[in-house]
């Protein structure tokens, strides 16, 4: 549900009208890593597998940096005085969110203490009062963090992309094997110290792309380029040809209303986009009042995955963001009315920083569009360099939820037939290990209880 109304209906406010920044929503990947834990990997990272890199650290810091360096203002009221961001950590000026991975929370981690850090600090260089500050960050379990990553949360994603995987992994090899040949793919194999998953068949072709497509992303994150063209001399050559396969894959993976299954389940950020719009309504908003003791928080940070950015600029209308690198940063500014009848504003920017090892891993922002919706019901692009105001932008993504009252526990009846699944069969236990799953994350909605509601379940919208 919504909360725009208390902040009445309004218009697109001009440069005249914008007020100061609030605070900010700050939506990040996490910062460069080591290739994820596969096969292919082992003997390149060990049990380092997907753990944050030096690297990846010095990009989230930076970030902390360069929004301190550009919203020097900010500020928020504790009992009639105006504060502003200091190197004294305080976790209800600064709210962390995120997924309980280790690069994820490392990422946070480094964050907040580049919002902390005094000017030209390093991670290195850090005072005792910020290096030894342990941010209180709200971990959330993978399998539980519907808003922030999908496909490994809602029953839906998970279930229908594993039904379905064979005529995925035959569509993308269609794609694919018009850009590289089988020679290419053997030679990949080789680089990657001989692995199976890259014999060139048709079943593993997707598959071998993507894993070296990690792993060079990886390495030129993290180590010297003449280090990586020599261990890797294919894929070093062919960086950008590789890149474009992750591209191709996470395009047709966006929101398409003209596909019945995503028109069900709704664009993949809703959930993330309602849990931003109650933070915002209620600890921002809607202020304490003078003398309270609760502190309105100046930064709300979401230390996520690519898969976290894509479906959130999917639901704010945008499909364009299709390989956010890593410690890709959406900041979403909250802005006060400029006067007493004055009106709350968003903007959003968007930035990365440099990828390549040894980089000083300076963030590059640009302003990101939104659209917005009337109280008429018109939705229009709103002027990047000015957002729009909040109740608009709430107003649109009101309609970026799902169509079926399944949400995220929506499946074709074709899928639950694939899996014996059916609703009317009376197996109890059902035999199918998917199905069992499915009636156990959804079971008012999968086995359509009498008295079903979609709010009896977390999983159910």
């Amino acid at each position: 549900v919504l909360l725009f109304a208390l902040v009445g209906v309004l218009a697109e406010p001009t440069a005249a009208e914008l007020g100061d920044v609030a605070a900010l929503v700050v939506i990040h990947r996490h910062g460069a890593r080591f290739p994820v834990a596969a096969p292919h990997s082992e003997a390149i990272c060990g049990d380092q597998c997907g753990d944050l890199t030096p690297t990846g650290k010095r990009m989230l810091f930076t970030l902390g940096q360069t929004l301190q360096r550009e919203y020097p203002s900010l500020q928020f009221r504790s009992a009639g005085a105006l504060r502003t961001l200091g190197s004294s950590y305080d976790a209800r000026r600064v709210t962390s969110f995120s997924t309980d991975t280790e690069r994820t929370l490392d990422s946070a981690s480094a964050f907040v203490k580049g919002l902390l850090a005094p000017p030209g600090a390093t991670l290195d260089t850090l005072p005792a009062n910020v290096s030894a500050v342990l941010p209180a960050i709200r971990g959330r379990p993978v399998a539980e963090a519907t808003a922030m990553i999908v496909w490994a949360s809602w029953p839906s994603l998970m279930l229908h992309s594993s039904i379905t995987t064979k005529a995925f992994n035959a569509m993308m090899y269609k794609r694919l094997s018009a850009l590289f040949t089988v020679a290419d793919i053997q030679t990949i194999g080789q680089e990657l110290g001989g692995t199976p998953l890259c014999d060139g068949s048709a079943v593993t072709f997707f598959d071998c792309l993507l894993a070296a497509q990690d792993v060079i992303t990886c390495a030129f994150s993290n180590e010297p380029a003449a280090t990586v063209h020599t261990k890797y001399p294919w894929m070093a050559s062919n960086f950008d040809r590789l890149t474009n396969v992750m591209v191709i894959y996470n395009a047709v993976s966006m929101y398409n209303a003209s596909q019945p299954f995503d028109h069900a389940i709704g664009t993949k950020g809703f959930l993330l986009a309602q849990e931003i719009l109650g933070r915002v309504e209620s600890d921002i908003i809607q202020a304490p009042t003078a003398g309270a003791k609760r502190e309105r928080p100046v930064v709300i940070e979401y230390s996520g995955h690519d898969i976290t950015l894509m479906p959130f600029s999917e639901t704010i209308g945008n499909t364009s963001l299709t390989n956010p690198t890593f410690a890709g940063a959406f900041v979403l500014e909250v802005r006060r009315p400029a006067s007493a009848m004055g009106r709350w504003s968003v903007r959003l920017r968007y930035g990365e920083p440099e990828q390549r090892y040894g980089s000083d891993a300076a963030y590059g922002f640009f302003d990101f569009g939104l659209k917005c919706t009337d109280a008429s019901g018109t939705t229009t692009d709103a002027n990047p360099a000015t957002g729009c105001a909040y109740a608009d932008w709430a107003r649109f993504l009101s309609t970026r939820g799902p169509a079926s009252p399944a949400g995220i526990c929506f499946l074709p009846e074709a899928d639950l037939a694939a899996i014996n699944c059916t609703v009317g069969t009376d197996e109890a236990p059902p035999a199918n290990a998917q199905c069992r799953e499915y009636r156990s994350k959804c079971p008012r909605w999968a086995c359509r209880a009498p008295a079903f509601d979609p709010a009896d379940t977390a999983y159910a919208l």
